[in-house]
């Protein structure tokens, strides 16, 4: 899913096929994929239950914060464009959410002895830790995003109204 949200992207700025409604249908699908996908990773065990619901619920939050900023300055004729903090943090969550759902796909279908001599040597749980780091470093970004998102808003608002 993430690789087509990619590649539509592409070819709608590559042919110039970019519509109000294709940016306004690009981010409702965006929030969809990222948030169902982390929401059922989350769930599936991966990590302690608290530090789950702290992670779905920061990442949920923020999109709601920068899509109720976005409203705002929708109404006063501003564009809050993504910026490179929304780009990387969703590219860290997604990727994460890969890894963590490959863990969980395979400690589900492979039977510990038959696990153990496919991958000799390597642990089952690296998969997991290295899931969870990226999760972790998405995580500091979707905060560090939602800041800059709100001080770019405050901006853009400010100027607007020394403008008028």
């Amino acid at each position: 899913a993430c690789m087509t949200d990619f590649l539509d992207g592409y070819i709608a700025r590559k042919y110039n096929m970019i519509t109000d409604f294709g940016k306004f249908m690009d981010q409702i699908a965006d929030k969809f994929i990222t948030t169902s996908a982390l929401i059922l990773v989350m769930v599936s065990g991966v990590t302690v239950e608290w530090l789950a619901t702290l992670i779905i619920l920061i990442v949920v939050l923020r999109d709601i914060l920068i899509s109720g900023i976005r409203m705002v300055a929708a109404n006063k004729k501003i564009v809050i464009a993504a910026d490179i903090f929304g780009k990387v943090k969703s590219l860290f969550l997604d990727i994460a959410s890969m890894i963590l759902m490959l863990y969980v796909g395979l400690i589900s279908v492979l039977p510990a002895g038959i696990y153990a001599e496919l991958f000799k040597g390597f642990s089952i749980e690296y998969v997991r830790c290295a899931g969870l780091a990226l999760m972790l470093v998405g995580v500091a970004l979707t905060i560090v995003s939602a800041v800059n998102y709100s001080i770019n808003a405050v901006k853009s608002l400010k100027r607007q109204e020394i403008n008028e």
